[in-house]
């Protein structure tokens, strides 16, 4: 997983998430990290329990994480082997690095005023968001 995360910067860390919700993480810069919080066990079954359901990449809801304090949105992959559902294995970028992505994509054509909806009414990130000085 530290792999994968090496051509993507705004990916902030990822997860193997196996279905009794005991999980496998990483995070950029600083490599596997320790065993989950009864707070992220919590997160871990929900995902787990929604992904069952799933069979193509999703993105998850928007969330504040009080650790790293930032809110994240995750993209989930479940994965299945045959009919047996074995896990999700997801990515998580930071609003803060998706507002600096967009900042720095300022010299290509119409991105001056580039964002990310979060449904039809939330600005999620724009290039004004990247010092992560606005309202949750």
């Amino acid at each position: 997983m530290l792999t994968a995360m090496a051509g993507t910067n705004q990916v902030f860390g990822m997860a193997f998430i196996y279905p009794n919700r005991s999980s496998i993480r990483v995070g950029r810069g600083r490599g596997v990290l320790s065993a989950a919080s009864p707070g992220q066990l919590s997160r871990n079954k929900r995902a787990a329990t929604e992904t069952r359901s799933k069979y193509q990449p999703y993105w998850g809801t928007p969330l504040w994480i009080e650790e790293v304090k930032s809110t994240v949105v995750s993209i989930r992959s479940p994965i299945w082997e045959g009919e047996r559902f074995r896990g999700l294995l997801t990515s998580i970028v930071t609003v803060n690095a998706l507002s600096k992505f967009i900042a720095r994509s300022r010299s290509l054509p119409l991105t001056d005023n580039r964002f990310i909806l979060f449904g039809r009414d939330h600005v999620l990130a724009h290039r004004s968001m990247a010092t992560g000085e606005f309202e949750r």
